[in-house]
C-alpha cells in the first residue's frame, strides 16, 4: 500500500495496523522522503509509539530537511537545527546502546547512526556483524550503510553472510590482505550494493579488485580514500579496471582546513573582502592592529602579512552602566566589525584554507592517527580490548569528522565545523 500528501488512508485502520503499513511504505520507497514525513505526522498525531517516541517526529522532519546541506557550517539556522537534532537524538542513542549492551556485551563496537529520522548506517567490526547481524537487520529495517572494521582475515566469512543482503552502501576503514578484498568482491549477497569505499595504504590492487568484483553489478561508484597525493592517476586506473567511469579519490592530507567566522571572536578575526580574499586575523581586545594571513579564493596563503590599523575609539569601547558581560563583548565585536566592513569590506564568515604558519600549522593527520594508517589488525581479536573496532577505528572518526590539529601552544584539535573541539 502507498501513502502519499493527499491519502489518508492510514486514518481509517487501527495505530498497530496504520503503523506497520506507513513503515512498509518507507521501505518501499527508501529514497523519498514523503512517506517518513507522512509517518512523522502519524506519529505526532498519535502522541508517539512503544517503537518510536513522538519526539522522533521532529527528528524526522528537521533529519529530512538538513539532509542536502548537513556537511555546510557557514549558516547559523543550519548550525542551530543540527544543535536541535543531537539533542533529539540523545535519548533514542542512550536507548541504543542499552539494547546493545544486552544483546552484545560491553565493548561490543556497534555505532548506530541515524539520517532521514532512522538508523541508516551501522559502525562495527566484522565479528560483531557475523555474530549479531541478524538481530540487527530486524531492529534497524531501513539499514542502508555498513562501516565495517577489522576484514583482516575475514573476508571469506562476511562474504558468506546472509544478513548483507540488500545493503546499498559498504565501506571498509581499514587495513587487510587482497584474499579479503576478493572474497568480498565475489560475495552472492552484495548484490544491491551502490558505492564501496575503500581505505588505500600505497598500492592500487584492492581497489581493482572491488572495481572488477562480479558482487555488486549495479555499482555506480567505487571510492578511495588514501593519505597522500602520490597517485594522480588511481581514478583513471579504477576506472580502466570497472570498464566504466566510477572511481572517485579522497586525498585526506590535501583537504582543506576549515576556519568558522566565530573562531576566537574576542582573539581572531575571521572571513572575507569583496574580491574573495580569505583573511585569518590577529585582533585581541583593545588592539588597534588586526594582522595576519591573506588567502587567495582557493585558500592559498599570500607570502606578504595583511595589516590593517583600527582607530583607538573603534578599539576600546568602554562598557556602559548595567551592562552584563556577553551584551558588552557583543557589542564591541559589533563595533569593530561594523568598522572593518566599511574601511576593507570585511565580512565575517567560514573559510577553507591551505596550510600555514602564523600561531599555529595546521596537520591533517596527528602523528598517532597517521601512524596507524595502514596496520593490519591481529585475525584472532583487536589490539587492544577498549578498542573494538582497531586501528580503523580512531583513524576513521579523525578523517570523517574532519579533524585537524593545530601545532603550536596548547596543539588543540578542530572539525569541519571550523572550531576547537579539544585541547
Amino acid at each position: 500500500m502507498k501513502f502519499g500528501p493527499r491519502c489518508g488512508d492510514h486514518k481509517l485502520m487501527n495505530p498497530e495496523t496504520a503503523e506497520r503499513a506507513l513503515l512498509a511504505a518507507i521501505g518501499a520507497t527508501p529514497d523519498d522522503d514523503t512517506p517518513r514525513l507522512v509517518f512523522a505526522d502519524w506519529l505526532e498525531e498519535n502522541s508517539g509509539t512503544m517503537d518510536f517516541p513522538r519526539e522522533q517526529a521532529e527528528l524526522i522532519r528537521l533529519q529530512c530537511r538538513l539532509d542536502p546541506v548537513w556537511e555546510r557550517f557557514d549558516d547559523r539556522v543550519i548550525n542551530a537545527q543540527r544543535d536541535r537534532v543531537q539533542e533529539l537524538l540523545r535519548p533514542l542513542r542512550e536507548a541504543e546502546e542499552e539494547w546493545l549492551d544486552e544483546m552484545a556485551g560491553p565493548h561490543h563496537g556497534i555505532t548506530p547512526c541515524w539520517r532521514r529520522g532512522f538508523v541508516d548506517t551501522l559502525l562495527l567490526p566484522v565479528q560483531a556483524f557475523l555474530r549479531e547481524g541478524e538481530r540487527l537487520r530486524q531492529r534497524y529495517p531501513f539499514l542502508r550503510k555498513l562501516v565495517l572494521f577489522r576484514l583482516n582475515g575475514w573476508g571469506q566469512r562476511l562474504a558468506q553472510c546472509e544478513w548483507l543482503r540488500g545493503i546499498r552502501e559498504i565501506e571498509f576503514p581499514c587495513w587487510y590482505a587482497d584474499s579479503d578484498a576478493r572474497a568480498v568482491a565475489s560475495s552472492r549477497h552484495l548484490s544491491a550494493v551502490e558505492r564501496v569505499v575503500c581505505w588505500c595504504d600505497d598500492n592500487l590492487e584492492q581497489g581493482r579488485i572491488f572495481a572488477q568484483g562480479t558482487a555488486w553489478p549495479g555499482l555506480r561508484n567505487l571510492h578511495l580514500v588514501a593519505r597522500y597525493d602520490e597517485h594522480p592517476t588511481w581514478v583513471e586506473a579504477i576506472n580502466e579496471a570497472a570498464g566504466r567511469p566510477i572511481g572517485s579519490l579522497q586525498i585526506v592530507t590535501k583537504e582543506l582546513f576549515p576556519l568558522a567566522a566565530d573562531f576566537d571572536e574576542e582573539c581572531f578575526l575571521v572571513g572575507r573582502l569583496p574580491d574573495g580574499t580569505q583573511l585569518f586575523l590577529s585582533c585581541g581586545v583593545e588592539s588597534t592592529t588586526a594582522e595576519g594571513i591573506a588567502f587567495d579564493p582557493d585558500g592559498t596563503p599570500r607570502a606578504e602579512r595583511f595589516r590593517c590599523k583600527i582607530p583607538p575609539q573603534v578599539a576600546i569601547v568602554p562598557q556602559e552602566e548595567g551592562e552584563d558581560q556577553p551584551t558588552f563583548q557583543k557589542r564591541r565585536l559589533d563595533v569593530r566589525n561594523a568598522y572593518l566592513r566599511q574601511k576593507i569590506g570585511f565580512i565575517p564568515a567560514m573559510i577553507h584554507v591551505k596550510s600555514f604558519d602564523f600561531y599555529w600549522t595546521p596537520a591533517r593527520l596527528s602523528e598517532d592517527v597517521s601512524g596507524r594508517w595502514g596496520t593490519l589488525d591481529p585475525e584472532s581479536g583487536p589490539h587492544n580490548a577498549l578498542y573494538p573496532c582497531g586501528y580503523g577505528d580512531l583513524v576513521y572518526d579523525w578523517v570523517t569528522e574532519g579533524m585537524y590539529e593545530l601545532l603550536g601552544g596548547n596543539n588543540p584539535w578542530c572539525d569541519r565545523s571550523g572550531h576547537t573541539i579539544s585541547t
